[in-house]
């Protein structure tokens, strides 16, 4: 489904926050997670869909379960298989 540009909607920073908040609780309370993209940039229209990065010290703390999950949802809603995390290599192949 292509993704519409929208106007800014004040509420995306707590919106983030919220999901932000979500990410550290099934994790590690000390993350980094910074709002990335177009819904970060105040007044910006954007495309609705809030993007979060987390920071890690190195590739392998950031194979965690959860980091997984995520990895296979968004593998799941493009049509690609699952790749382990700790399988970069396949990842960067497709």
């Amino acid at each position: 489904m292509p993704r519409m540009l929208v106007a800014y909607d004040p509420a995306w920073p707590s919106l983030f926050e919220a999901l932000a908040d979500g990410i550290r609780s099934a994790g590690d309370p000390d993350w980094i997670v910074e709002h990335i993209g177009s819904t970060a940039v105040p007044e910006l229209r954007a495309n609705a869909v809030a993007a979060a990065a987390r920071g890690t010290a190195s590739y392998n703390a950031a194979k965690t379960p959860l980091i997984q999950e995520l990895v296979d949802a968004a593998r799941h809603a493009r049509g690609l298989p699952s790749v382990p995390v700790s399988d970069k290599r396949q990842a960067e192949r497709e």
